[in-house]
């Protein structure tokens, strides 16, 4: 077995004590046993101490009733707690901000300080899991999913952009060390995967699960990094490099591992409700590359006449970081989701399919962007265009024009507050995706025109906002959803058949519920809500015509969804999966 000779220097006199009495795990004596037990038990209590991971605790599922009762007294005694604490962090002060002190340099020592004990502590269990005659037994499986062990491998890989994990290189790259040493022994192996939901707080992805995801924002990462030779073999790029070595070991192990008649996914997913099911189905979609060229090798995109040459050092590892967290960060849930395409040729270059949020006039739509990043990026803010405008008939909200142009104080486009424009230092593309779908696809919509929001509230701002969200409602539906199931955004084709296969039942009755609607809510189609769609707004103008023909494109909307089939991708696994069964 490794000596401990190495790490011994660095640790105190009361600490070598303990780690001396290690021996090999290969000798079975009773003795043995539980100096192996304690001397692990000890290395786990220091890791809690170190990291402030809450370890797990056994408790086997309850009755039901019992556990209403539980949860019941457990709100009684939050509600009387709530009323007594005091609102913090939204702008309320408890004490003098002044009067505390704060030493970076300080604070950056004792962090190294405590990273490198942690590693220390980590390499101790990564030796004994190593020994190649080690078998865990159930005892020692039991202190180990009650310790801190695994929810500190779980927070490491939960993630954060790589330029954040970087900063601590060596910590991270001695997680992923005990990840594949885990991995290589295969009474260990099931410590990776999902535990039971007795061990509470609940685990909310398994090991493994979570180093997916990171190794898919490293591989992101490096594919960016490729064209870019000056700036490699930096910290970032090396642990991105370790990410997926790591995954590519822990993955074959974990399959060699593994039961076939564990893989049946696709068939169980399927019978989920709709908001453990559309994410488990769509995330995978969230981002790709692809290739933007027609069959006449020219670039199809809007801003396709735009050259920004060869980028530079700081605009491709910004780029490349951005990417790398998209997969994780970008929304992918049954209410709202977003989806990126990058080309494979030119990064600078980007489409993006925003899924309109629930509840609003855009609900389940699905609207096409154009994104590029000039010369000045990040200096300055991505251009953006939207693409979904019905061939230029319909402006679906005061800042998204039917010319394609974007509104929005982030992108300058618009002028805002100093806080809502871009700043290269903590603006990223993300926040702008997610700024277009929440704050301008909302159900504000007439309000968005900044003379109007003194109108809200007000019965004839209402009326306005409701003619306009009327528009924007039937025109969601012919464009946004029968326009793109018929000839889907290219890149997007699949993204688009399951997002539609899988909500066809809600976006029925939410259309169903905008007819209703349609018959009671006054409707004014005046000043902006006229002049922005004269078409549109000359028509619904006649009684009763806008509920006519949403009635009218609700039969074409039904039809056009139950004609879709179950997506080729997901019928193939499925059928696979039966064939295996």
């Amino acid at each position: 077995m490794k000596l401990f000779s190495d790490y011994i220097n660095e640790l105190n006199k009361n600490k070598v004590k303990k780690i001396i009495n290690i021996q090999k795990l290969g000798e079975k004596s009773v003795n043995d046993n539980e100096k192996k037990f304690n001397t692990i038990t000890d290395i786990l209590h220091k890791l809690e101490k170190l990291t402030h991971e809450k370890p797990r605790k056994y408790e086997p599922t309850i009755d039901k009733d019992e556990q209403k009762k539980d949860i019941k007294c457990e709100n009684k005694i939050n509600q009387n707690t709530n009323r007594s604490k005091k609102t913090t962090g939204v702008g309320y002060g408890s004490g003098s901000y002044y009067s505390r002190t704060w030493d970076v340099n300080k604070y950056l020592k004792e962090k190294k300080s405590n990273s490198n004990e942690i590693i220390l502590n980590i390499k101790l269990l990564i030796d004994y899991f190593k020994n190649p005659s080690f078998i865990i037994s159930n005892d020692l499986m039991q202190i180990i999913l009650e310790s801190c062990m695994l929810p500190c491998l779980e927070s490491a890989f939960r993630g954060g952009a790589l330029l954040e994990l970087s900063k601590d290189f060596d910590l991270y790259i001695t997680f992923l060390e005990l990840a594949v040493t885990l991995s290589k022994n295969h009474s260990l192996i099931p410590l990776l995967l999902e535990i039971s939901k007795d061990y509470k707080p609940v685990q909310n992805q398994s090991v493994f699960s979570l180093l997916s995801s990171l190794n898919e924002s490293a591989q992101i990462f490096i594919k960016c990094l490729k064209p870019n030779e000056k700036i490699s073999n930096s910290n970032e790029e090396k642990l991105a490099n370790e990410i997926v070595n790591s995954y590519n070991i822990i993955s074959k192990n974990i399959k060699l591992f593994k039961n076939p008649e564990q893989d049946q996914f696709y068939t169980e997913i399927l019978k989920l409700p709709l908001e453990k099911s559309y994410p488990l189905l769509l995330r995978e979609l969230s981002f790709d590359y692809i290739s933007m060229k027609n069959t006449f090798g020219k670039l199809v995109h809007h801003y396709s006449n735009n050259v920004s040459g060869i980028p530079s050092s700081a605009k491709a590892i910004r780029l490349a970081q951005e990417f790398a967290d998209l997969p994780t960060s970008l929304p992918c849930e049954k209410t709202n989701s977003i989806f990126v395409r990058v080309d494979k040729d030119n990064m600078d270059f980007m489409k993006v399919l925003i899924m309109g949020s629930e509840g609003t006039p855009y609900s389940n739509g699905a609207f096409q962007f154009g994104v590029f990043f000039d010369s000045n990026y990040p200096n300055g803010p991505p251009k953006v265009n939207i693409m979904t405008t019905g061939g230029g008939t319909t402006r679906f909200n005061p800042n998204l024009y039917s010319t394609g142009k974007v509104c929005l104080s982030l992108l300058g486009t618009w002028s805002g507050r100093a806080s809502e424009n871009w700043d290269p230092k903590i603006s990223t593309l993300l926040q702008v995706l997610l700024s277009i779908q929440s704050i301008i696809m909302s159900e504000l919509v007439y309000f968005n025109e900044p003379s109007c929001e003194s109108e809200i509230g007000t019965p004839s701002g209402e009326a306005k906002n409701e003619a306009y969200s009327n528009i924007v409602r039937y025109t969601n539906i012919k464009f946004a959803m029968i326009g793109q199931i018929k000839n889907p955004s290219p890149g997007f084709e699949e993204v688009i058949k399951r997002h539609f296969y899988l909500k066809k039942e809600q976006i029925l009755k939410e259309v169903q519920g905008w007819i209703e609607r349609s018959m009671t809510a006054k409707a004014e189609y005046t000043s902006y809500s006229s002049s922005h769609n004269i078409s549109w707004s000359s028509k619904f103008r006649n009684p009763g015509e806008y509920t006519r023909m949403l009635k009218e494109i609700y039969k074409e909307l039904e039809k056009t969804l139950n004609d879709i089939p179950m997506p080729k991708e997901i019928k193939k696994k499925v059928d696979d999966e039966k064939k295996n069964n």
